[in-house]
């Protein structure tokens, strides 16, 4: 969001898809091999010399011809988002305007017109008035700036760089199109356009958060409710390209709502050398334009802070830079290091839980292997995430299921460390959490244990006495050594 470009590996990627009710109707890059070149008129508008993102866009001046999105049949609810810039050349005149129109017919029955003025003012006009209306003049400064037009069923938002320009009732009926005109005759000044996109919008649902067991496949999510099961090939910025049946097939993201990797068979963990800082959950800002998206949280180790921006370490996607405009909370966990051992998730036991991110068990021994090459001054300790594993700490509730025999070491789930045993992760645990929402468990770890070079935790699982068979099933992930500075 504040333009940072940052790299993480594939392997840390567990799903990719639209926002919760989303799905792709439209998008032109104004790129090479984009559906603007089958237009010679429109084609002449492309600009090499300025994008807000690849190499090209559209330039509109007092030369251009109309640029016009009609949608057949209307939309009733929609999305519609691009990026914008101007050069404010002649001050008699305005620097460009786009129009959002309504109707079910060729001739739109209502018009929002949204109008830059030659002094940078962007500013509506002929939007419903009344007093459930909002409108806000902005001005906006040199470079790119983002639009967003987020109509639905009851209200209206166009937002600019997240602030908002206006808000009122959608009107009694759906959007019909979204055009572009051309400057006025003479004028020097102009606008450009770049990455458009057009998302029609159904029931807002909650983010589906449960990874499938791919164990085998990659799975294509379409916005039919269909899945497709094969192995990604490669992405780009207009398909998915993808082995299924010995074949190599390609899908064009306007046909897919999202796409969830398999969990990789080798560890995902740290790429870079642990700093010590302040170990700190960021959350930042709601989204503005989609309030129906959780707002991003990052764990990192903070590093710097000035007054205008926080500089923190991430384990997989290196330094990064948080301006405060963009932070809503800061945590702070504790003071040291924190080194990213496996970030997979796993299902210990030894049944089939449809309620699972991972259906089928891995087994009741989980050996996970890491190297020192260092040992970090301070307290050291393992922390993980556990759903679904039953409480048995001090202050778990009395009537909690199987308490007596967890006490007595049946069912439970035990860590070792080089083979010597640390404690049981349910012994603190106070209330079992579900596998939407682990808990954060963490277990120290005695002086002495740890040693440079190839180190190994191990989680073995004990079954219930009687009879014999039955484990606690439950998932453990995101394994994490920490050194605890006091």
């Amino acid at each position: 969001q504040s333009g940072q470009k940052i790299r993480i590996p594939v392997t840390a990627v567990g799903s990719l898809s639209n926002p919760p009710g989303e799905v792709d109707d439209f998008s032109e890059s104004f790129e090479p091999g984009s559906l603007i070149e089958s237009d010679s008129a429109l084609n002449a508008m492309i600009d090499d010399a300025h994008a807000a993102d690849g190499r090209r866009s559209l330039r509109i001046d007092s030369a251009s011809t109309e640029y016009r999105r009609t949608y057949s049949p209307p939309l009733a609810a929609a999305r519609i988002e691009f990026s914008f810039k101007i050069a404010a050349n002649d001050s008699s005149v305005g620097s460009g305007e786009w129009k959002l129109e309504w109707g079910e017919n060729d001739h739109p029955q209502l018009r929002v017109v949204v109008h830059i003025g030659a002094d940078r003012r962007i500013a509506i006009a002929d939007a419903p008035g009344g007093t459930d209306s909002t409108i806000q003049p902005l001005m906006i400064g040199e470079g790119w700036h983002s639009f967003v037009a987020l109509v639905t069923a009851e209200r209206t938002r166009l937002i600019v760089d997240e602030a908002i320009l206006a808000s009122f009732p959608t009107p009694r009926l759906p959007i019909r199109s979204f055009r572009f005109e051309p400057q006025e005759m003479g004028s020097k000044n102009v606008l450009w356009i770049d990455e458009l996109n057009v998302r029609s919008l159904g029931r807002i649902e909650g983010l589906d958060e449960l990874r499938s067991d791919t164990v085998e496949n990659d799975v294509l999510r379409l916005a039919t409710g269909d899945e497709l099961f094969g192995r990604f090939i490669g992405l780009t910025q207009t398909a998915v390209t993808f082995g299924a049946f010995g074949e190599k097939q390609s899908l064009p993201w306007n046909q897919l709502i999202g796409l969830t990797w398999r969990q990789p068979s080798k560890p995902v963990h740290q790429v870079s050398k642990p700093i010590a800082g302040a170990v700190s959950q960021i959350e930042m800002q709601p989204f503005v334009d989609r309030p129906a998206c959780k707002s991003e949280r990052w764990t990192v180790t903070v590093l710097r802070s000035d007054s205008r921006v926080i500089v923190a370490q991430h384990s997989l996607a290196g330094e990064l830079t948080f301006p405060w405009s963009d932070v809503r909370r800061v945590e702070s966990l504790f003071f040291g290091q924190s080194m990213l051992i496996d970030a997979r998730r796993f299902h210990l036991g030894n049944s089939i839980r449809p309620d699972f991110h991972r259906q089928l068990p891995d087994g009741t021994e989980l050996p996970v292997a890491f190297e020192l090459k260092e040992i970090p001054p301070g307290h050291a300790y393992l922390s993980i995430d556990v759903a679904e594993l039953e409480a048995a700490a001090l202050t778990a509730p009395p009537g909690s299921p199987f308490l007596a025999q967890l006490r007595l070491g049946q069912l439970v789930t035990e860590l070792f460390v080089n083979d010597q045993r640390v404690g049981s992760l349910n012994s603190v645990i106070r209330f079992k959490a579900k596998s939407q929402n682990p808990d954060r468990v963490r277990i120290a770890i005695p002086k002495g244990e740890l040693k440079l070079g190839q180190n190994l935790f191990r989680l073995r699982q004990q079954p219930l006495k009687y009879p014999g068979h039955e484990f606690d099933d439950c998932e453990v992930g995101n394994f994490r050594l920490e050194f605890e500075h006091r």
